[in-house]
This record gives C-alpha cells, structure tokens and sequence, in this order.
C-alpha cells in the first residue's frame, strides 16, 4: 500500500512544477512540403536506349510448360522462378531440367516465360512451342530445338519519381497531333515503346499532385528535360453577334443610333444578332439594319423585335428594309432588340430523341 501511495505522489509531483519553477515547451514545427523529385531524364531516346535501361532493371524471372494432356500431378516439374543481379543470371536460373507426365505426347506443349524487375514489372516476354521426342515406349523428352527467345514488352515500367500523372502530347510526320494518358502506377508508367522510334515530334510531361500542390516537369522524346517558358497575357472574350448600347452622354432629344449588321447566309444562323439597349430617359433610337449574305449586301427586308427586360417571348415587332433606319421611341429601362426568325443550321435542328431501342 505504502509503494502503491509513493509511485501515485512521485506522477503527481512530476505533472505539476514546483511553485517557483519555470517550465519549458517545446513546440515542433510542422516538416516543410519538400519539392517532388523527377528524373534528370528518361530512358526513350530510342528502342536500343530502352531495351539497355530494361536489361539493367531485370532482377527476377519464370518459366513454365503447360499441355492439354499433361496431368497435374504432384511429382511434375512444370515451373522455376529465378533471382539474379543480372538478367544474364536470371535466365541462367531459368534453364533448368523438366519432368512431368503426359496422357497424349503427339499433343503440342508450350513453354512461356518472362522476365522481371524488381516490383513485379513484366520486362520481356516470351514462350515457344513443341513436340514431344520419344526416347522409347513410354519415355519423351523435351526437343532441343525449343528455345525461347523473349522480347521486350509493348508498354515497360519506367521510373517517374514522384510524379502520378503521365501524358505524351505527339505530332506526326503529317502533322496529326493527339495525347495519350499513360498508365501509372507506384513511381513507375508503362511507356509505349512505339514512341522511341524516332519520328514525329513529341512531349512527354510528368505530373505531381501531392500536399495540395502540383509540379510539372518536360521532357522530349529524346528523354532530356525541357525548359519551360513562361506566358502572359490575355484572351478577349466576347458573344458572338452582341453589342450594348445606352444614352450615357446624350443630352435633351439627341437620338441614340444603333446600327447593326444581320448575315442571313446558313452558316450564321447558329447566333442571329442581339442588342441591348438602356436609356435612362425617354429615348428616341435610330435603328439601321445591313442585311450580307455569303459576304454580300443584300436587299433583305427583315423583321426586328424590342423585348423588355424581364419579359418573355419575341417582343414588339418593328419592319426593316436594307438600307433605311427606323426610328423607335423607348421609355427608361433596358430592352433587347433581335431579328427576324432565321433558320437553324441542319446540324441544329430539333431531332428526336434516342431511346436505345426498338420494341420490347
């Protein structure tokens, strides 16, 4: 009871300072995001380039030989795996002796084996098939001739670093451009090979999206990183066929002119023109409409429209003729002034829907 009372005192004594005491805490700072890391550059330059960078990374391999007829006993040796520093003696580890049973020798066997790195990647692949060669009755062996030469993957791991996203942007010689999104997965991408045979132009882009930040880096398709150039500037952004107008700096009766040109040529119909229009007092506007078609003025009577803001529908009708302005009285307000109904583009008329399908 005694020692059970002193340990209970000393915790207490502990988790309280004496009085008089100064007491010190000690904050840790929260580590700082450190920059992803990227390569310095990847191994695409070419298919031989490639191949030397595969050849490097294989630490491990199988091989194994499989029939229709052969029989899955326990005392078959149809399988071997391998390890090695290199890939010479991987496959070193691979040509080892078989032994199994098979119901029907004149069946074709098959021999299938590949090669890879150290997280499983399939490098180079391979396999070949065979015929039996009887020894004597009841006894075959595997014919000499089978030898399986493999071949390096479509699409092999390559290291990325720290980067989860990786697209190739590609030009061909005929100017064809498109991007591919590759497939990505713990530091590495499966890189098509196609793309190391050395025509048309490309760029090849590792992205990281980690920590709330993302970090780009480029590289050709020689493998060598890029340097990036900066841009600045802007883009106008505008709607087609729109203009607002408004009497700010008209005095007394001055009229307020709006003058605007209606393309009934077919590829203009998608935005058929529109004018807002406020006038902060009574307002008299002058309305000139320049009817062009495929370029052309032409002589095109047409319809305009005023709408109040907040209304719906086509508005007040007013009729045009090229080349003479009409004269509209406005009240203070906002309006919009379209023209007449023109035709939609074929592409932009209403089609039925898509069901998908016929009767049930």
């Amino acid at each position: 009871m005694k020692k059970f009372t002193f340990l209970a005192l000393v915790a207490l004594v502990s988790a309280f300072p004496a009085f008089g005491q100064t007491t010190t805490t000690t904050v840790t700072a929260t580590p700082a995001v450190t920059a992803p890391s990227f390569p310095a550059s990847l191994p695409i330059s070419s298919k031989g380039a490639l191949r030397s960078y595969l050849i490097e990374k294989a630490v491990r391999g199988y091989i194994s030989v499989y029939g229709d007829t052969i029989l899955p006993n326990s005392s078959n040796i149809t399988y071997y795996e391998s390890e090695g520093t290199s890939v010479g003696k991987v496959l070193n580890g691979l040509n080892k002796l078989y032994r199994f049973d098979v119901a029907d020798p004149a069946d074709t066997v098959y021999s299938w084996a590949s090669v890879l790195d150290k997280d499983w990647n399939q490098l180079f692949y391979g396999g070949v098939p065979f015929n039996l060669v009887k020894v004597i009755d009841g006894v075959y062996r595997i014919p000499e001739s089978a030898a399986a030469k493999l071949k390096m993957v479509s699409s092999p791991a390559i290291d990325i670093g720290d980067a989860n996203e990786v697209k190739i942007v590609f030009r061909d010689d005929n100017g064809n451009q498109w991007t591919e999104y590759l497939q990505v997965s713990d530091g590495k991408a499966y890189y098509p090979n196609g793309y190391t045979d050395g025509s048309g132009k490309g760029v090849v882009i590792l992205t990281s999206n980690r920590n709330g930040s993302t970090t780009s880096v480029a590289y050709s398709l020689s493998g060598e990183k890029l340097p990036v150039s900066n841009v600045i500037g802007t883009v106008a952004v505008s709607l087609e066929n729109y203009q607002e107008v408004n009497d700010k700096g008209l005095t007394g009766t001055q009229q307020l002119p709006i003058a605007v040109t209606v393309d009934v040529s077919q590829t203009a119909y998608q935005d058929p023109p529109v004018v807002r229009v406020e006038v902060t007092s009574v307002r008299r506007i002058t309305l000139l409409a320049k009817v062009v078609k495929n370029g052309t003025v032409v002589e095109y009577p047409i319809d305009a429209f005023v709408r109040v803001a907040g209304e719906v529908g086509e508005g007040s009708q007013v009729f045009l003729r090229q080349s003479q302005s009409i004269v509209i009285e406005l009240q203070p307000g906002v309006y919009f002034i379209h023209f007449g109904k023109l035709k939609s583009l074929e592409y932009d008329k209403p089609q039925p829907p898509y069901n998908g399908g016929g009767k049930g």
